[in-house]
């Protein structure tokens, strides 16, 4: 197959080429030419069946590609989503927290969810992003395999930025600690009513004495606030891309 040696096709050329060989030396023109001709168009059609066959190998490779790029781009659309609101939640929490200690006092309703939000506020679960796929992709080779130069770049840019995500993380939350403000003394464990376990508390007057206590707070409602955004704008993109293959491998069966 393909270009490699064929024994059978070898002694054929051999044969022709003896036979034209000895036209030449009888001067017998048009059987040479005819010859000749006949060993050109062989030559052709061989490379052209080889070229065929390489680019049907090629397809079944992008097709495959694609399968598994589309099947990360929604799992990495619906763990981004998760992400997002979660963050969202917890900038929401963080922003009821701090109208509270501007107030000064809680609602007898209100003591639980001032302790969750306080006690969440750190709560940066890592980003399982999937690039399976893609760094399959590049490994094998077969990158250039996907026709669409623009669902190339859109692979490029989305794994670019899923690169770049832990270390914007890593420089948000960078210095910040909950012992900053949550000393033993604001923030404390008890027994729990049932015996089992304990519970945490927080001291909410404390809190709302302690001189850095809104900054703080403002300070992590603004991170969760930005990394809300980035994994919104990251499910954002994987949906688009899932979309733009789920197209592009429509449009090519």
């Amino acid at each position: 197959p393909g270009l490699g040696f064929d024994i059978h096709t070898f002694r054929e050329d051999q044969m022709i080429l003896r036979r034209i060989a000895i036209e030449l030396r009888d001067q017998n023109w048009v059987t040479v030419i005819i010859e000749l001709l006949v060993v050109v168009v062989g030559i052709f059609l061989g490379l052209q069946a080889d070229a065929w066959n390489e680019a049907r190998n090629d397809r079944q490779k992008e097709q495959f590609h694609l399968g598994q790029l589309m099947t990360d781009a929604e799992l990495n659309a619906s763990e981004l989503g998760d992400l997002a609101a979660h963050h969202a939640r917890l900038a929401e929490g963080l922003t009821f927290a701090i109208g509270a200690l501007k107030r000064g006092q809680l609602k007898p309703d209100e003591t639980e969810r001032f302790k969750s939000a306080v006690l969440t506020m750190f709560q940066y679960p890592p980003a399982l992003i999937n690039t399976g796929a893609y760094d399959a992709l590049l490994q094998s080779g077969d990158f250039s395999t996907i026709r669409d130069p623009d669902l190339r770049l859109k692979l490029v840019s989305l794994n670019s930025f899923f690169e770049k995500v832990p270390e914007r993380i890593d420089k948000l939350t960078d210095g910040l600690s909950a012992s900053d403000i949550l000393s033993d003394d604001l923030a404390y464990a008890i027994p729990h009513p049932s015996g089992r376990g304990i519970e945490w508390q927080v001291d909410f007057e404390g809190l709302r004495d302690h001189p850095g206590a809104l900054g703080f707070l403002s300070t992590n409602r603004r991170n969760h606030s930005i990394v809300s955004d980035v994994y919104a704008y990251g499910q954002r993109e994987s949906e688009e891309l899932g979309k733009y293959i789920a197209e592009a491998s429509g449009a090519q069966e």
